[in-house]
């Protein structure tokens, strides 16, 4: 799958360079340095007794990686075993770099197709983040989001100013429907969508609504409706819900104003831990968390999200509502401190795990296991 990142305005088609703030931890708690490298902070936790040679292999090999994605110009994959990205060379020149694991060999793949070898020994390599980022202004910025898979989009959109811009407009009875393919951007294990929304229902015009009016639906996967985000007629509330051999349903009170722009947020983690305080789903209005659970999450199974997930119903009553620069993460985002900025934050992350690894192919390092993830943030 390719995620680009273009960074841009709406009236603008140049691309600017990514800025970035890397931390670095390395699983353990024997030694902690900060250090400072090509304007790159690092924050490093050493753990075991290994090598220097071993750790420093490791680190150098890191520090390249993310100081090649300061000058990234967009990043094209993210997954397991591979991160490509274009990079602006020292002439001002775009080419594609790649990294991909094979068998143990960490290779690196660049201009005129030459390969080398950066490190063997390597068990681990993987890479994430932010999975979509569409600014849903135009049926180009959905079908060509700034980061992640294209969109389509159901019958004739219409698009209305929201909170960046135009944003688009779903209602009865044009049934319009956004839909973004859910195997490439969600995991059952743990998940952020956010997103601005004009909201024309108050907590009276829920009672008048169809039984379930969505915001967010999801097509059918194992055993049931995956994700969804909808308002109940009965209980006059906003409800996320998590759909598995049970329900897990979290229920909202409206705080928000009739017809005015609304930032919501909805995170989800099946561990428990990253959400704060045993929650396991939390929904957010205009930063603030209106409602959380720490419902059990066993039924949140792998392959849950399957199929597409749709701004609009999937198969129901749609909501009446403009929705403006949707973006997807798989980590639980808890500050929306970002909000105001239509490009905001976030991260790009890769974790290398290596039990011997050296530069040099001829040259191996005796070291216990050694894992390194360095979070890189986009601004």
């Amino acid at each position: 799958m390719d995620y680009n990142f273009k960074r841009k305005s709406r009236n603008s088609a140049g691309v600017t360079l990514v800025e970035i703030v890397l931390a670095i931890a390395v699983l353990g708690i024997v030694m902690a340095s900060a250090v400072r490298i090509f304007g790159i902070s690092l924050d490093l936790k050493e753990a075991g007794e290994r090598q220097g040679e071993s750790i420093q292999t490791v680190r150098v090999l890191a520090n390249r990686i993310s100081s090649e994605l300061r000058r990234a110009t967009a990043i094209h994959h993210t997954g397991t075993g591979k991160l490509k990205f274009g990079m602006l060379s020292d002439q001002g020149q775009t080419s594609k770099v790649t990294y991909t694991l094979s068998d143990g060999v960490l290779l690196r793949t660049a201009a005129g197709n030459v390969t080398s070898v950066m490190a063997r020994n390597i068990t681990e390599f993987n890479t994430g983040g932010i999975k979509l980022w569409s600014r849903l202004g135009s049926e180009y910025e959905i079908t060509n989001p700034e980061i992640g898979p294209g969109g389509m989009i159901l019958k004739t959109p219409a698009f209305n100013s929201v909170m960046f811009g135009d944003g688009i407009t779903v209602r009865v009875p044009d049934d319009i429907q956004v839909m973004f393919p859910a195997d490439q951007i969600l995991s059952h294990r743990k998940g952020t969508i956010e997103f601005w929304a004009k909201i024309e229902y108050s907590a009276i015009d829920i009672s008048n609504l169809a039984a379930q009016t969505y915001m967010i639906d999801s097509a059918v996967g194992p055993s049931g409706e995956q994700i969804e985000l909808f308002f109940q007629r009965n209980i006059r509330k906003l409800v996320f819900r998590i759909n598995g051999s049970s329900l897990t349903n979290l229920e909202v009170t409206p705080t928000w104003d009739k017809g005015k722009v609304t930032h919501i947020a909805v995170v989800w983690d099946s561990t428990g831990r990253d959400i704060g305080q045993g929650q396991t789903m939390a929904v957010y209005i205009n930063g603030d968390k209106a409602s959380s659970t720490t419902a059990e999450t066993t039924t949140w199974e792998p392959g849950r999200f399957s199929g597409y997930f749709s701004f609009g119903s999937y198969a129901g009553a749609p909501a009446k509502a403009y929705f403006d620069n949707v973006k997807v993460y798989d980590y639980c985002k808890t500050n929306f401190n970002d909000r105001f900025q239509e490009e905001g934050e976030g991260l790009v992350w890769f974790t290398i795990s290596c039990s011997q690894v050296s530069a040099d192919p001829g040259v191996v390092s005796n070291s216990s296991a050694v894992s390194i993830t360095n979070s890189v943030r986009i601004f």
